[in-house]
C-alpha cells in the first residue's frame, strides 16, 4: 500500500511503514527506516528487516517510498478561537497601504446589512508602502453606519472608526484604562481610533459573541488547516473555560484531530475557586485536551509599543509601553497559580517586562512546586544578559516564535534603535544558558507553518534570503534544535514527554510525513516543505 492510499479508518488496525528517513528524535537512536503501529502507538522501531520480523503476519505494510518522517509537531503557542473566527473576517494581512485597507472596508460594508459589525485580522502599518499611521479617517469615510473593529496583526492593537468609538461613549475625556491606551490627535487630543491592549475592551465587549454551535464550526475549519502544516498539537495561550468545554464536546463526538494543552487566563482561572472540588478536577483532568496552564500578562506588543521598556521607544520617546501588572501583583499571582499545582506561563515582551517576571519566578524559585510546575516564559523577546543568564539558571521553558522574527526585522531598529535591537531574539543564548526553548507562531499573528518557523529560526533571514548572513547570526539554531523545540522539547513543556513528541516503541503514533529531509536539505528549501501526511495515533488526519 501506498501512502495516499491510506484511508482513515485504517488507522483501527496494525500498520508497518516501511523504506522511510525516520527522524525519531530519540538520543540513543536518532535515524530509523521503518515502524509498526498498532491501537494508535508505535510497538516497533527500527530497521525494515528488524520491524517486519518483529510484526504480526496480518499487518498492513505501507510503502513510504524514501519520504522523510517526523515526530508529530506542537506549536507552542496559538490562539485557537482567533485564528478560527479570523478565517471569517477579512484578511487584512495581504494589504500593503492604508490605502488598500479603506477600500477592503468599503467592499465589505456594501455587503453588510446596516449596523452590522465589520470585523478583520491582520493589518500592519509597518508594511504599507505610504507607512501611513493607522487612524479612524480611513474607515469613517467608507463605513458611516456600521461599527469597525480592525485587529492588527499582533492582536494587541485594534482600529475602530467612529461609530465604534460612539457606541461605546468613548471621548477625548475617557481615561486610559489600566494596562491599556488610547491613541489621541496631539493636538486636539481626539482619539485617533487606535486602542492598545486593554483599550481594546472598551470597543471589543459591544461586539456580538458567535453562538457555541458557530464557533464549533469555525474551530472545524482552524483544526483542518493545522493538521494539514504538520501539527498534531497546539497550545492555546488565552483560553476560557468555555472553550476547554467546548473542545472536550468536539473530541467526545469524533471532531477534534489536534491534542490542546490550553492556557486559561488569570481571569478564567480564579473562577474555579468557586467550583466544588470535584469540578475543578473534572475540568483539569489529562487527556487531548487538557487545561494545567495558567496566562498571565506582563506587558504589550513591540508592534504596537505596548512591550514595556527600560527605556522610551527610539522612535517615540514618550512612552516607556505599557504595564499590565505590577512587580508584585506578578509575584502573587504566580505563587497562586503554584498553590493550585498549576503551570505559570507569562507573556513577556520588553526588557522591563521580563525583568519583573524573572524577579517573580526568583522569588518563587524555593516554593515548593516551583521546579514541577514548569514555569513557561512566553515570548522573551528583549532581555538583557543577566536576564538570559537567570532564564538558564531558574531552568525556565522559554516559549520563542522564529516567524515573527522574518516580520520584526525589517522595523525593530527603529522602534528600539541599533544598539538595544541587539538584545533582541537571543535564542542560542537562551538555549546555552541551559533555558529550555519550544516554538510556536502566535497564531493567527504569524502562520502557522512550523518549516517556516524551522527556517527562521536556523538562518535568521527572510524569504528573500536577506541579511545573506542573518540578522544578528550569532543567535541561530542548529536545524536539530529547531526540530527539537518542536517535538520533544514541546512535548515537555506539555508534560507529555513521556507520551508524545519522539518516534518511540509505546509512545502515541503521531507522526508527519514531509517531501524533503529538513535536516539536510539547502536552507532556502526548508520554507518550501510539503506535508504528504498527518497522522494522530495512527489515524491519517483529513
Amino acid at each position: 500500500m501506498r501512502l495516499d492510499e491510506i484511508g482513515r479508518s485504517d488507522g483501527s488496525r496494525s500498520m508497518l511503514f516501511v523504506n522511510g528517513n525516520i527522524v525519531t528524535m530519540e538520543p540513543e537512536s536518532p535515524a530509523a527506516e521503518a515502524f509498526a503501529v498498532r491501537d494508535g502507538k508505535f510497538f516497533c522501531v527500527g530497521t525494515n528487516e528488524e520491524v517486519k520480523a518483529f510484526a504480526p503476519a496480518d499487518t498492513q505494510e505501507v510503502d513510504l517510498e524514501a519520504a522523510t518522517v517526523l515526530p508529530g509537531l506542537t506549536d507552542c503557542h496559538v490562539h485557537l478561537l482567533d485564528f478560527a473566527q479570523g478565517l471569517f473576517g477579512l484578511d487584512l494581512s495581504v494589504l500593503s497601504s492604508s490605502r488598500e485597507l479603506t477600500e477592503l472596508v468599503a467592499e465589505r460594508t456594501r455587503a453588510a446589512r446596516l449596523g452590522e459589525w465589520i470585523l478583520g485580522h491582520g493589518w500592519k502599518e509597518t508594511n504599507w508602502k505610504d507607512r501611513k499611521e493607522p487612524h479612524r479617517d480611513l474607515l469613517d469615510s467608507v463605513a458611516s453606519a456600521n461599527p469597525v473593529f480592525l485587529s492588527r496583526v499582533d492582536v494587541h492593537t485594534a482600529l475602530v472608526n467612529s461609530v465604534a468609538l460612539g457606541m461605546a461613549g468613548v471621548t477625548r475625556n475617557t481615561p486610559d484604562p489600566p494596562g491599556g491606551r488610547l491613541e489621541r490627535d496631539r493636538d486636539t487630543r481626539e482619539p485617533t481610533g487606535v486602542l492598545v491592549d486593554n483599550a481594546r475592551v472598551l470597543v471589543q465587549r459591544l461586539i456580538p459573541v458567535p453562538s457555541r454551535q458557530e464557533n464549533a464550526r469555525m474551530l472545524d475549519a482552524a483544526i483542518r488547516d493545522l493538521t494539514r502544516h504538520g501539527l498534531t498539537a497546539v497550545h492555546d495561550a488565552m483560553a476560557s473555560l468555555e472553550l476547554l468545554e467546548l473542545l472536550r464536546e468536539m473530541e467526545v463526538a469524533g471532531r477534534l484531530d489536534l491534542r490542546v494543552s490550553l492556557m486559561l487566563t488569570f481571569e478564567e482561572f480564579e473562577k474555579l475557586e468557586g467550583l466544588p472540588a470535584a469540578a475543578r478536577s473534572d475540568l483539569l483532568r489529562a487527556g487531548p485536551v487538557t487545561a494545567r496552564t495558567v496566562k498571565i500578562f506582563a506587558d504589550g506588543a513591540l508592534g504596537s509599543r505596548g512591550a514595556l521598556l527600560s527605556e522610551p521607544y527610539s522612535d517615540e520617546p514618550s512612552t516607556r509601553g505599557v504595564e499590565k501588572h505590577s512587580g508584585d501583583e506578578i509575584l502573587g499571582m504566580v505563587r497562586k497559580i503554584l498553590r493550585a499545582g498549576l503551570q505559570p506561563a507569562i507573556h513577556a515582551i520588553g526588557d522591563l517586562a521580563n525583568s519583573r517576571v524573572l524577579d517573580a519566578y526568583e522569588r518563587c524559585s524555593g516554593d515548593r512546586g516551583f521546579s514541577s510546575a514548569r514555569p513557561r516564559l512566553e515570548h522573551a523577546q528583549l532581555l538583557s544578559a543577566e536576564d538570559v543568564a537567570r532564564c538558564g539558571m531558574l531552568g525556565l521553558i522559554v516559549s520563542i516564535q522564529p516567524p515573527q522574527l522574518i516580520s520584526d526585522m525589517g522595523w525593530i531598529e527603529e522602534r528600539l534603535g541599533a544598539e538595544r535591537a541587539k538584545r533582541a531574539f537571543l535564542w542560542r543564548s537562551l538555549a546555552r544558558a541551559g533555558a529550555t526553548l519550544v516554538s510556536g507562531s502566535d497564531l493567527p499573528i504569524e502562520s502557522c507553518d512550523p518549516f517556516l518557523g524551522m527556517y527562521a529560526a536556523v538562518t535568521r533571514k527572510n524569504l528573500r534570503g536577506e541579511p545573506s548572513v542573518g540578522w544578528l547570526k550569532e543567535e541561530r539554531l542548529s536545524r536539530e534544535a529547531a526540530l527539537r523545540s518542536y517535538t520533544l522539547d514541546a512535548a515537555y513543556a506539555g508534560f507529555e514527554e513521556n507520551t508524545h513528541g519522539s518516534i518511540a516503541a509505546g509512545k502515541f503514533a503521531d507522526f508527519v510525513v514531509i517531501d524533503r529531509d529538513v535536516l539536510s536539505v539547502p536552507e532556502d528549501e526548508i520554507p518550501r516543505t510539503r506535508v504528504l501526511a498527518t497522522f494522530a495515533r495512527g489515524r491519517k488526519m483529513e
